[in-house]
This record gives C-alpha cells, sequence and structure tokens, in this order.
C-alpha cells in the first residue's frame, strides 16, 4: 500500500506541477484521517462495553433484589419462583457476554473475563456461597426443579474461573 501511496504521489507530481510542502500537506491530511478513523472505532467499542457493563449491573440487581431483610438475607432456596429469576439473570448476563465476542468486541477474552468478574462480584454472597456449594433446590414441581437445577451446574460450569479465584477458600 506503501509502495502504491508514494507511485501515486509521483505521478500526481508529473501531471500537477507540486512543490514538497503539497506532499506534505497531503500526508498529513491522510494520517489525521486515519487517527480520526481509529478513533471512532476506539469510541464505539467502549460505548457497546459500557452498554454491557450497565446490563451487567441491572442483571445483579434483579438477583440481589431477592435477598432481602425478610429471609435474613439468605439465598431463598425455597422460593421456586426467586431462585429461578435468580438463575436465569446470572444465565442471561453469561450469554451477553457471548454475543460481542462474535464480532471482536472483547480482546483474545480479557475483557469478557472482566465483565463477568465483576458481575459475580456484584452479586451478594449468599447467592456466591449458594453457587459455591453446587446446591440444588428441592421443590414441589420437578420439572422445574430439574431444569433450574441443571442451569444451576451450567451456571458452576459458566463461573468456574470467578468461583475458584474469589471463593474458594472462602465458603469451607
Amino acid at each position: 500500500m506503501t509502495n502504491l501511496l508514494i507511485t501515486d504521489l509521483l505521478l500526481l507530481n508529473t501531471t500537477v506541477n507540486c512543490e514538497k510542502s503539497d506532499y506534505y500537506a497531503l500526508i498529513v491530511s491522510l494520517m489525521s484521517i486515519l487517527i480520526t478513523l481509529i478513533f471512532n472505532r476506539e469510541q464505539a467499542r467502549n460505548g457497546e462495553y459500557q452498554m454491557i457493563l450497565e446490563i451487567m449491573f441491572k442483571k445483579a440487581e434483579i438477583c440481589n433484589s431477592y435477598i432481602t431483610p425478610g429471609n435474613d438475607y439468605r439465598f431463598p432456596k425455597e422460593d421456586e419462583v426467586a431462585v429461578s429469576a435468580i438463575i436465569s439473570a446470572i444465565t442471561t448476563a453469561y450469554q451477553i457476554t457471548g454475543i460481542k465476542k462474535n464480532i471482536r468486541l472483547f480482546t483474545f477474552g480479557k475483557d469478557r473475563q472482566l465483565l463477568l468478574d465483576t458481575f459475580y462480584l456484584m452479586l451478594h454472597t449468599s447467592i456466591r456461597q449458594y453457587i459455591y456449594r453446587q446446591n440444588t433446590i428441592q421443590g414441589n414441581n420437578k420439572g422445574t426443579q430439574a431444569i433450574i437445577n441443571d442451569q444451576i451446574q451450567n451456571i458452576q460450569i459458566n463461573f468456574k474461573a470467578q468461583i475458584d479465584k474469589y471463593d474458594e477458600n472462602k465458603f469451607h
């Protein structure tokens, strides 16, 4: 590409009488355009990252809203609706981080790990403890119980790095 640009500039010089200062002005203009394109790309990337981070915060808030003083800030394992809502929000948060991976928003998985770490740490410790201890629920509806237990196992697999990093020695 550089050779092509130089050739074009030399051809331009033979057809139009240009001074060296004209070449410098052209090169500076091209560099400015390139820098602007790179900057705009990074701004769009950061905007998408902030949008995903905001969604992650909202999902963590949904999870934590079920941990109330009424149940002594414990995981509501007897309430299938609450457990289902918490597990669904965690699963959705994990899946959201996988969407942008396909269009290279995340660089080598480091940004995704940061989002997952942040989300996991925003969860109430009773939720993290419940996930860590590999609990299952016992409910009246056996179909719902099986689905939720499968989802809990998937969360344990998907958040293994976070569990190992932050809770490995905490909940024994």
